[in-house]
């Protein structure tokens, strides 16, 4: 008797595989938060490739601990 190599699914595989298939489509629709792209790093300045808005990850969180503390002030008035 020879025994078959598919093996039967198991049901948290599959929701797995589902729900990363919901998310991957929701992110492709998401619109991206905080400033337009306009070719300049927007928290240095620096020159950026086109449809970036940061040039480094230190730059973008560095704005947005500005924004966030901009924000903060802005509540205590």
């Amino acid at each position: 008797m020879t025994m078959s190599t598919d093996r039967i699914a198991d049901p948290s595989d599959l929701a797995t595989q589902q729900e990363q298939r919901f998310l991957d489509a929701a992110l492709t629709v998401r619109k991206p938060t905080g400033p337009v792209a306009n070719g300049e790093c927007h928290n240095c300045g620096a020159e950026v490739s086109e449809g970036l808005r940061w040039c480094d990850s230190l730059c973008r969180d560095e704005w947005e601990e500005d924004q966030a503390h901009a924000a903060r002030a802005g509540s205590d008035e």
